[in-house]
C-alpha cells in the first residue's frame, strides 16, 4: 500500500472525529507523530481529504457517533468467552462424558457405538467377535464413534485433558473445521487399524484422536520453529510432552499394563500418530 503524507496538523489538535469520518467511508488511515507534529497518512487521493478536512473544521460534515464498547449493560462470565473458542473441543468432549455416564447405567452405547457387532447373550452378558454386520448394514458411525466410549473414569479424565490441551491450540491458531478434520480423520484411521489388528477384541476411546492430534500439532510446531524462523504462538505443544507421548506410546506396546489386566489399543495409538504426520505433511504442502 503506498502511503502518503496528508496533513500535518499540531499534537494539540484532536483529529479523532475526522479519523472517525474517514473509517466510517472505509478508508485505510493512520496518524503519526512526526517532528513535533502529528501527521495523517493514508493511500486515498490527497485533494479529497483536503476538501473534507476543510468542511470538517468548519462544521460542515456530519461525523457519526461514537458507539460505546459495551452499551447493552450485558456482560457474559469469562468462563463461557473461553468455552465460546473452543466449541470443538467442547462438543467432542461433552459428548465423550456424556456417553460414559449413559454407558454406566444402559447397554445401549455400546450396542451401538461400537465397532463390532454387540450383543447381550441368553444369560445377560455383553459379548462381541469380529462381525460387522452393523457397518455393513450401513450404519457408517461406527466407524467414527467408538472414539466416545471409555470403559473406566480414569480412562475419559486421561484422554480429555490431552484433548483440551492439543484441541484448543488447533481449534484457536488455526480453525474449527481443521480440529474437526483431524479429529474425525484420525479416529476412523485409528478405529480401522485397531479393528484390522484385534477385530474380535472390544475397543473405544479417544486415544488413536490424542495420538492424532499430537502428530499433528507436533510436527507442525517444528516446521513452525526450525524452517520459519520461529512463531511465537507455536502450535507445538510445550516442552517435555513429546518425550512423555512418546514414552507412553512405547511402554504401553511393551505389554507391561497387561499384568495388571489394562489393555491398550496400541495399534489406534500408533495409526492415529501417524495419521497425524501424515495431515500435517497435507496442511503443509498442500
Amino acid at each position: 500500500m503506498d502511503w502518503k503524507d496528508i496533513l500535518t496538523e499540531p499534537l494539540g489538535k484532536d483529529l479523532s472525529e475526522f479519523s472517525r469520518f474517514l473509517s466510517a467511508r472505509g478508508i485505510n488511515h493512520r496518524i503519526v507523530e512526526c517532528d513535533g507534529c502529528q501527521v495523517l497518512r493514508s493511500s486515498y487521493d490527497r485533494d479529497t481529504i483536503n476538501i473534507w478536512f476543510e468542511q470538517w473544521c468548519a462544521g460542515q460534515l456530519d461525523i457519526p457517533p461514537l458507539i460505546p464498547k459495551n452499551n447493552s449493560g450485558v456482560s457474559f462470565p469469562k468462563p463461557l468467552k473461553i468455552l465460546a473458542r473452543y466449541p470443538i473441543v467442547l462438543i467432542t468432549s461433552t459428548l465423550a462424558v456424556l456417553i460414559y455416564v449413559l454407558a454406566r447405567y444402559s447397554d445401549a452405547p455400546l450396542l451401538w457405538l461400537a465397532f463390532q457387532d454387540t450383543r447381550i447373550n441368553s444369560s445377560g452378558f455383553l459379548y462381541t467377535d469380529a462381525a460387522i454386520d452393523g457397518i455393513a448394514s450401513g450404519q457408517w458411525w461406527r466407524l467414527l464413534t467408538p472414539i466416545f466410549l471409555h470403559f473406566s473414569l480414569l480412562h475419559l479424565l486421561f484422554n480429555g485433558l490431552w484433548l483440551i490441551e492439543f484441541g484448543r491450540r488447533i481449534e484457536s491458531l488455526q480453525s474449527h473445521t481443521v480440529l474437526l478434520v483431524v479429529i474425525i480423520t484420525s479416529g476412523i484411521v485409528s478405529n480401522l487399524c485397531q479393528y484390522i489388528y484385534q477385530p474380535s477384541v472390544l475397543f473405544g476411546g479417544l486415544s488413536g484422536v490424542i495420538y492424532g492430534l499430537f502428530g499433528y500439532s507436533w510436527l507442525l510446531g517444528y516446521w513452525q520453529s526450525r524452517v520459519e524462523n520461529g512463531a511465537q504462538r507455536s502450535i507445538a505443544p510445550p516442552p517435555g510432552i513429546a518425550p512423555f507421548l512418546f514414552f507412553w506410546l512405547l511402554f504401553c506396546m511393551s505389554g507391561v499394563l497387561r499384568i495388571v489386566d489394562i489393555h491398550v489399543a496400541n495399534a489406534a495409538h500408533i495409526s492415529g500418530l501417524l495419521s497425524g504426520f501424515l495431515m500435517a505433511i497435507i496442511y503443509r504442502f498442500k
